[in-house]
């Protein structure tokens, strides 16, 4: 039996942008894969103009990624899937596989502070 590492994002839509935080399955099994290194935290990111979820955050998923959960991009290869979601009612707004997407882009993230 193959055992998928996915992990969900929550997305919490507010009238000026988008609340991030991870979804208490995935917490709890990033906790078990990265305790050494994990540190959950709740993320909102304001927009200026209303955009379609998937055009305005395909390219924003690693550093919100990073942000989340406190973890590199070195984590990331062991993690089949990533789903940014509506929570209630549930519905997948964006779907990253990390390690295609990591290949296909070049993304620095650098955090100060």
């Amino acid at each position: 039996m193959n055992i998928s590492n996915e992990v969900m994002i929550d997305v919490g839509h507010q009238l000026n942008g988008y609340t991030f935080r991870l979804a208490p399955n995935s917490e709890q099994l990033l906790a078990q894969l990265f305790a050494e290194a994990f540190s959950p935290a709740t993320l909102f990111v304001s927009h200026e103009t209303e955009q379609e979820f998937t055009t305005a955050y395909r390219a924003k998923w690693l550093p919100i990624w990073m942000l989340i959960s406190g973890l590199s991009e070195v984590h990331l290869k062991s993690i089949d899937k990533i789903v940014f979601q509506q929570p209630y009612p549930q519905k997948d707004l964006l779907v990253i596989l990390p390690t295609e997407s990591l290949q296909n882009s070049t993304v620095s993230v650098s955090v100060y502070g």
